[in-house]
């Protein structure tokens, strides 16, 4: 399992609500960004371990952002989703199991149109 296969059931789940758009790149939609999600960074770590070929640590972080600054909650909602589909994300044959969440909601100063940007981070074990 590869962080890659977390990362697109999260997507694949998050899509079928039709909360928001869902995008695989950092810079906001060029015409009116609006409300959406994009997925951040991800990494794989292997521990090797004495009785079996490791443990991986899988992490990723999705990126919740909207030009609206008085949607503090509808932001975090949406990172409530995310967290809720991560807890659920399931493989055929292959134990998962969310082992950390963290999320912050900050205002991001650094475009003309400010943003809120919400952050969950996401630690999965395999």
């Amino acid at each position: 399992m590869t962080v890659e296969m977390v990362a697109q059931a999260i997507v694949s789940e998050f899509q079928k609500l039709e909360i928001c758009p869902i995008y695989d790149y950092w810079l906001p939609p060029e015409e009116n960004p609006g409300l959406y999600v994009n997925l951040g960074t991800s990494t794989s770590d292997m521990t090797p371990t004495k009785h079996d070929s490791g443990i991986e640590e899988l992490s990723l972080s999705f990126h919740v952002w909207t030009d609206r600054l008085d949607h503090r909650g509808k932001v975090a909602d949406i990172m409530n989703v995310l967290t809720a589909i991560a807890r659920r994300v399931k493989f055929k044959g292959k134990s998962i199991a969310l082992t950390y969440t963290d999320r912050k909601v900050l205002t991001d100063t650094s475009t003309a149109t400010p943003f809120l940007h919400g952050v969950v981070y996401f630690e999965f074990l395999h």
